[in-house]
Parts: structure tokens; C-alpha cells; sequence
């Protein structure tokens, strides 16, 4: 596992969030930010409590662990990855729906604003060209 590789991914998902790293440890239930940090400045390796806090996540529907992990694959999970949520969720979640959904509804908001900042950029590049 290499570790800068591994810290520039991070990087990318945090830049993708527009989000802080700081921002980002308190998401993921870290007291302190610098456990991210050094991960990011290549001072440490990842640990098992960041990947387990990573996929037990809001960001865990989002993100392809592959992807994070070798570079292999896309960042983002596929649609079909998460199309299963969406067509029964009840069925295969069961008392816990309400939960996942509001997970569910934070990543969409994200991703939404995402989308909203890409235009606007878009936006602008046409505009200046």
C-alpha cells in the first residue's frame, strides 16, 4: 500500500467535498483532525480505525474503496452500486431506513452542490472564452 498515493486520493475526496480536512475528520468521528493530516503529509500510514471509520461513514455509500486503496477504477461509486438503496431500500434495510436515509440525502446534497459549483464554473469559462 503506498502511502502518498493513498494521501493524494484523501486529498481528492476532500477537494471533491469542498470540504476541510479538518471538516473531514470531525465527519468521520475523530476528536482531532491530525490523525488525517499526517496521513495527508505522508507522515503515517492510514490505520484500520481511519478505513473502518471511512466505511462505516456518511461517505461510505459515495466513495469506491478500490479506487481509494490502488488507484484502480473510478472515485466515485457507480450508480448501480447504489441503485439497490434506491429501488428497496425498506426490504434490504429494514428499522434502519430512516438512518441510511438521511445518509443517503447528505451525500445527494454534496453532490448536488458539486454539480451547482461545475456549472457555475462552466459558467464562467464560456463567459471569459
Amino acid at each position: 500500500m503506498k502511502n502518498t498515493s493513498i494521501s493524494e486520493r484523501i486529498l481528492q475526496m476532500t477537494d471533491f467535498l469542498q470540504i476541510s480536512i479538518n471538516d473531514f475528520a470531525k465527519k468521520l468521528g475523530y476528536s482531532r483532525s491530525q490523525a488525517i493530516y499526517d496521513v495527508v503529509n505522508g507522515k503515517s500510514k492510514p490505520s484500520f480505525d481511519f478505513f473502518d471509520k471511512l466505511y462505516n461513514s456518511v461517505y461510505s455509500e459515495t466513495f469506491n474503496p478500490e479506487w481509494l486503496l490502488t488507484g484502480k477504477g473510478e472515485m466515485l461509486k457507480t450508480q448501480s452500486e447504489n441503485q439497490n438503496i434506491l429501488n428497496d431500500p425498506g426490504e434490504e434495510y429494514g428499522p434502519d431506513y430512516k438512518e441510511l436515509y438521511l445518509r443517503e440525502k447528505e451525500i445527494v446534497d454534496v453532490l448536488k452542490n458539486h454539480i451547482r459549483n461545475l456549472e457555475l464554473q462552466l459558467g464562467i469559462k464560456r463567459n471569459a472564452g
